[in-house]
Parts: structure tokens; sequence; C-alpha cells
């Protein structure tokens, strides 16, 4: 379900709650608690202009996509690089929407890099060579080969050579060249990727005709089976950083700060056989929109015989940034990005529906006991990692509704107000600074909720408001993704946390529901809610918030926003 909201903002599902308002007034005995807006709400000053608008470069190693485009891209009229229904599927144009793509642009990713190099300026070199190894990449190659690293202010000024290749993101001729030695190693893990020097573009289809890319772009393209495995991914969707103290110097133990491709390598997606699944599959689906292989030459000028081949995957890369996506769609003339808004706004729904496809939530039982409605909810991930997965701000709320015949709100628990906070029927908040909700095997009122996230916290276990500050996690109960095996090598540093008085916690989770005083044939609601920014990584930005911070907050504010609910299920009252 998809709500738009007129107030102030929501963090991307903070509308899960719209329309979950109750006519019916807080109970009598507690006196009605809500929560004042957030700083970062009102916060206001000067805020990071526009981004420099995207241009042509090319140097020794890297060709801008611009380039790339001019043939694998679509035009209109021609069938080339499109699917039997007409729709644009080439490289190109679907790429130039995503977060891959704009992963430079990221108005989050810049609030984050610029709070990190503000609250600790001793480490601005590591966490500059770290920070832009993923999101600036060809950049941070260019810098490294002469000594140095890709600034925060390459990102957001400067047209030089190396600033545009930074700002490009997750580019074609970055992850084109990344060569198979060390993939699937630790040492391929946080941007350990290796490119070569030779110009060389590897792809997944056998006997590519060469002689146009190396006429164009002098790149010569040939078949690298390692393009197709999940271990190409783990290069960047592995990241493990370590604390810093405030000279820059590294303390404490390895940090597990993002691990899909760990989560992935210890389930039973990893698997050969025919249940197995690389990253790809689901990320860079093979097939369109209908679920048919897509018949195409690769490029859209060709020479005279170029055959026709199947596509070995769409460049969509599917996520669940949903609300980036959305957010730089209503800003788009701010990214400097080479895109529309239709495009942005299309691939924000693409996300949404990978969303829909990621867990589910149903109802598998109801019974009274003595005055209680007794709901049995299990909520199951079928994604390829943890769900939620990815940086550890994204959450996935439970929230939990009896109405009845009226519509009148009975029972509520996980509801989200307008500035995405998770709060009381009342409006007083339960997730403020430093707290930390417990998992949750029982829910007896809107006091308990089952919010699935990941919670860092340094030495003594006190959440912290930086990675850089981050040794371990006082909470990760997301869901395991199927045939997880704890005793894998991979499955060391990301065991679940929190969840001990949870025997039957994994793959899928039950969660029983007691709710006093439903009468019969009330309606039975739950919802997993997708979050992408929780309201505390909000309020540490604001703290002392910088010109991206503010930009960001700006962003938030002045944008409709649509809840992400990836799964529902419904059930009446016996």
């Amino acid at each position: 379900m998809s709500l738009r909201r007129a107030a102030l903002v929501s963090v991307l599902a903070a509308a899960a709650a719209c329309g979950s308002q109750s006519s019916e007034p807080a109970p009598a005995e507690r006196k009605p608690e809500p929560t004042p807006p957030p700083a970062w709400a009102s916060a206001t000053g000067d805020m990071l202009g526009p981004l420099p608008a995207a241009s042509k470069t090319t140097s020794t190693r890297f060709t801008g996509a611009e380039d790339c485009g001019f043939c694998h891209s679509s035009e209109a009229g021609s069938k080339t690089l499109k699917d039997a229904a007409g729709r644009d599927v080439s490289p190109y144009n679907s790429w130039k929407a995503t977060m891959m793509g704009l992963s430079t642009r990221d108005p989050y990713y810049l609030a984050v890099f610029r709070h990190e190099l503000d609250k600790k300026p001793a480490a601005a070199a590591k966490l500059e060579a770290t920070c832009t190894r993923c999101h600036a990449p060809m950049g941070s190659v260019e810098r490294l080969a002469q000594g140095s690293s890709v600034h925060y202010d390459d990102l957001v000024g400067g047209k030089g050579r190396d600033q545009v290749l930074a700002r490009e993101g997750v580019s074609c001729t970055l992850c084109h060249q990344i060569r198979p030695d060390n993939l699937g190693t630790p040492a391929s893990y946080t941007g350990g990727y290796v490119i070569g020097e030779d110009r060389r573009i590897f792809g997944p289809h056998a006997d590519p005709f060469v002689v146009p890319m190396q006429n164009h772009v002098d790149y010569t393209p040939e078949y690298a089976a390692h393009t197709e495995k999940s271990d190409m991914c783990g290069t960047c969707h592995t990241v493990i950083t370590r604390a810093l103290d405030d000279a820059g110097n590294a303390v404490g133990p390895e940090f597990p700060e993002q691990t899909p491709y760990l989560e992935w390598l210890a389930s039973k997606f990893s698997d050969a056989g025919p249940e197995g699944k690389t990253c790809q599959t689901c990320h860079m689906p093979a097939v369109d929109d209908d679920g048919q292989p897509i018949q195409s030459p690769l490029s859209i000028r060709p020479p005279s015989g170029l055959k026709s081949r199947t596509l070995k995957g769409r460049h969509v890369f599917r996520g669940g940034n949903a609300l980036m996506l959305r957010l730089l769609s209503e800003n788009v003339e701010w990214t400097g990005a080479k895109v529309t808004a239709e495009e942005l706004l299309a691939q924000s729904q693409r996300d949404e529906a990978m969303l829909g496809l990621a867990g589910t939530v149903a109802v598998v039982g109801a019974r009274r006991e003595g005055d209680e409605l007794v709901v049995e909810l299990e909520v199951t991930n079928d994604a390829g990692h943890k769900f939620p997965t990815g940086y550890p701000s994204r959450r996935v709320v439970l929230h939990v509704t009896a109405t009845n015949a009226a519509g009148a709100v009975l029972f509520e628990s996980g509801k989200i107000d307008e500035f995405g906070r998770v709060v009381r029927r009342d409006g007083k908040q339960l997730d403020g600074a430093g707290a930390v909700l417990p998992h949750r095997d029982v829910i007896t009122s809107d006091e308990e909720v089952q919010v699935y996230e990941a919670v860092m916290a340094d030495a003594s276990g006190k959440p912290v408001k930086a990675l850089i500050d981050a040794t371990r996690y006082v909470k990760d109960n997301r869901l395991l993704p199927r045939g997880f095996r704890a005793d894998h090598p991979a499955a060391a540093m990301i065991k679940p946390v929190g969840v001990e008085g949870d025997p039957g916690f994994g793959n899928s989770d039950r969660v029983t529901v007691r709710m006093k005083k439903i009468p019969a044939g009330a309606t039975i609601t739950a919802e997993l809610v997708y979050q992408t920014l929780r309201p505390s990584e909000l309020e540490a930005l604001s703290e002392a918030p910088s010109p991206a911070a503010l930009r960001l907050f700006d962003m938030l504010r002045r944008s409709e926003k649509r809840a992400t609910v990836s799964a529902r299920a419904t059930a009446t009252a016996p």
C-alpha cells in the first residue's frame, strides 16, 4: 500500500500508519503525551547547493558512461535493446536512474560522510579512502594511483577529470573492468576489487565482436564468467570497518558494517544447483517486466550481421532504497545527473515492488483466551540475505491493528508518526535517543513493538550515532535468509544479537499478539513497514548539521512521502 501525506515529513515509511488514526480517545488511565517535533524538522542554515552537472571525461583506465551509452542505449523507433512490448531495456538507460549510478549524488551519503569528517577530522584520510572506494570508485582508483584519495570537496564541487569520474558513481567501466584475481576472499571486501590497466572490458556474453568497442572507446571486450557471480558484488557489499579514535587511529575489533554478500554466502542461495541464486539473479533480472526472456542485439549501432542474443541481466539494480530515488526525482536539477524525474520515479516504484518480494507476514491463528484475543503472526524472509539488509539505518516495523466495523482503532502496535518515529497511540515516542527496542516474542500493548533492525554500539553497549564509533551490534534481529548456516565461516560476524529468548527465530519469526476487549468480527491487520532511515540517523545529523544534512532535511520536509508496506495480512477476529 502506498499513501501520501500532506504533513511536514515522514521518513520513507512514516506514512505507514496513515489511516490508522483512531477517533477513539487515548485510554483514560493514561494522559496523552505527544512527542515534540524532532530538531531536524525545523533545522535551518546554508544548504549544500546543486551538484556539478555530469559531463564526459576519460582517463587511461576509465571512460564515462555516456560514451558507453552511445552504443548500449536504445532509441525511439528502434527495436534494438527493447523487450517484446517495446520497453527500453538498454544497459545505459537502465543504469543511470539507479542508486548505483547515483551513489555519489545520494544526499544521505553526502550528509553522513560530512558528519563523520566533522566529528573526527584527524581521521579524514582514512574516512575519505574508505567512503569513496565504493561510492566514487573510478575517482578513488585514479587518486590511489597518485598516492591520494578522493576528498569530500571533490564530490560536491570541481570539474577536474578525477572529480567528474568520482561523481559518476558505480559506472560501466568500473564494474566491467574488475578482475577475478581476489574475488570471494576477504582481501576483496570493503572495496578491495582489482582494476587492470590493459583496458579489457569483461562481460557475460561469449564471443563478443570487438572492433566497434575498440574503435569507439579503446576497450577490448571479452567473455568472463566472474561477471555473473556474487563474488564480484561482494567487493562493495561487504564492508568491514573499525572504530576510530579522535586521532584517527583504528581501535577495537573488526565491525561488519554491512554484509549482504556474507549473508548470502551462509545461506542456501549460495548452493550450486537449480535452487541456487546469485545477487544478479534478483537484482539484475534477465527477463522483462512480464517475466519473459529478452532477445536483442546488445548495441544500438551494430555492424552488419551482429546477431541477436538473450540478455543475461538488465542493469536495473533493483534494491530497497525507494525513498532516496523518490527524493532525487523531486530534486532532479539538484542532482546534476543526466536523468529525468520520470526515470527516477519509475526506478523508485521498481524498488518498492522489489521490497514487496522481500518478505511476507501471515496470520496463522486467532483464538480466545478469557477476555483476550490471541493472534499468532508469522513473518518470513524471502530475500537471499537478511531482511532488512545493507547499511544499518534500515529497519522493518511490524504494524498491527485491530479495528471495529466502524473503522475505529481498538488496538495498535507499531504506529509510526509523521516524522517516522515509532509511537504509542497517544503519540509518545518509543524509539527516542539511545533507546533500543527489544526483540519481542509476545506483544500485549501499544508500548511493545517488534522492529527488525541492527543497532550499532560501542564497546560498552551504548548505541552510537556514527559508524566510526561502532564496535559491535547491541541488537540484530534482522530475519535470516533460508538455510542460514550458523557454522559457515562467513557467519562468524553476522549471527543474530538479542534474540536469545526466542528459540524459533531464524528465517521466520512467530510473534504472538494479545489484545483485550476486541469484539468478534473485528478486522486484524498486520503490515511489514520498511524504512530506509530511522529517526535516530536524522537526529544524529541534526546535532551539528552540515550544509549536506540541511539539504537532506529540506528535501524530506518538502516531500510528499510514500509508505512502503512490503507485506500485509488481514483476518477477522473470532
